[in-house]
């Protein structure tokens, strides 16, 4: 078999591997994509997607005012792009999902998990499984691309809080850049695609326009690569100040990903968010 010349046979096979996996991934997509009625999508900014720097690291970011964003997202992404998705670690023990995980490739996904701490020192402070982070960083030393959801799923609008596993993974990866993804997927009647109402989500159909955003960085958070080591200790005044801070910080740079977000969807989509659109 012919492979990569220079490279090793182990080298070759691996990429080989990789290669299945990622039509297999694209492939689902579009199946899944046909499944849901998804009949067109329109790419806006694609030439975007040539100012990631060479060298850097890309994370991509898609909004979820549907639960056909994602999926809308993915599969454009997908085509330039060996991706790993993330997914709430529930999903992972959901049969349905955990089977189209299986038929897409469990590799080119990932469980993510956000927990609320009830210890009355930290309050309500998010804690993640920071083995996930690490996964994933190892996986983009390889060549995959994390995609994130910015926020928890809504059904209309961007919510007043987004996300912060993206914030947190590129804050480990500081040769990572960001890539936002508006999605706007709409019916004739403006019926909202939702998981729960899977035929009806048939019956209505949907067109997309997919808005990719400019690459962009966030200023660095000092202490940030503390953060899993403190979590970890007991709980103290000194430590619940760090946590509160740089926890404070990662909400704060959240926002900015949320503003470029509301800067890719129409206006009736954009929630509290003033659209940020620089470069």
């Amino acid at each position: 078999m012919r492979g990569i010349e220079g490279a090793s046979t182990e080298e070759n096979i691996e990429s080989n591997e990789r290669n299945i996996s990622s039509l297999r991934l694209r492939t689902a997509l579009k199946v899944s994509c046909v499944i849901n009625n998804i009949r067109g999508i329109t790419v806006h900014g694609e030439e975007n997607l040539d100012l990631i720097p060479p060298g850097s690291k890309p994370i991509f970011v898609c909004s979820h005012v549907t639960d056909g964003d994602l999926l809308v997202a993915a599969k454009v992404a997908a085509e330039k792009f060996d991706l790993l998705i993330t997914s709430q670690s529930t999903n992972f023990s959901n049969p349905m999902m955990s089977a189209s995980f299986s038929l897409a490739g469990r590799e080119n996904f990932v469980p993510i998990e956000f927990k609320l701490n009830k210890d009355a020192h930290l309050g309500r402070i998010p804690l993640f499984n920071s083995q996930d982070y690490k996964l994933m960083k190892e996986s983009m030393d390889s060549g995959k691309a994390p995609l994130f959801a910015a926020h928890n799923p809504t059904y209309g609008s961007l919510p007043d809080n987004g996300g912060v596993g993206a914030i947190y993974l590129s804050q480990l990866t500081p040769d990572s850049v960001i890539i936002p993804i508006g999605v706007d997927l709409h019916s004739k009647d403006g019926h909202v695609m939702n998981a729960e109402t899977p035929v009806k989500n048939v019956l209505k159909g949907f067109k997309a326009d997919v808005n990719i955003g400019v690459p962009f960085k966030l200023d660095k958070i000092d202490g940030i690569e503390q953060l899993d080591s403190i979590l970890a200790e007991k709980p103290s005044a000194e430590t619940n100040k760090t946590v509160s801070s740089i926890f404070k910080k990662i909400r704060e740079q959240s926002g900015i990903l949320m503003s470029k977000m509301a800067g890719l969807l129409p206006k009736e989509k954009r929630g509290k968010w003033e659209p940020d659109i620089a470069g």
